[in-house]
């Protein structure tokens, strides 16, 4: 099997990829989350922290 992967060329267009790649990983995050055995509680103090990290990460 062969994979041909075209990236994008332009500033315009590596902006976009690079905010896709974000919201499926952010997706991802909030699915992996919500599916752990514990409380409503402490799933929303690992959402709060988890936004927390991220935005101290773009500082």
């Amino acid at each position: 099997m062969t994979v041909t992967l075209r990236l994008p060329t332009t500033e315009q267009g590596r902006e976009q990829l690079s905010r896709k790649i974000a919201e499926l990983r952010a997706a991802n995050v909030a699915k992996i989350i919500r599916n752990l055995a514990c409380t409503d509680e402490e799933k929303d103090q690992l959402f709060a922290k988890v936004i927390e990290l991220a935005e101290n990460s773009m500082k």
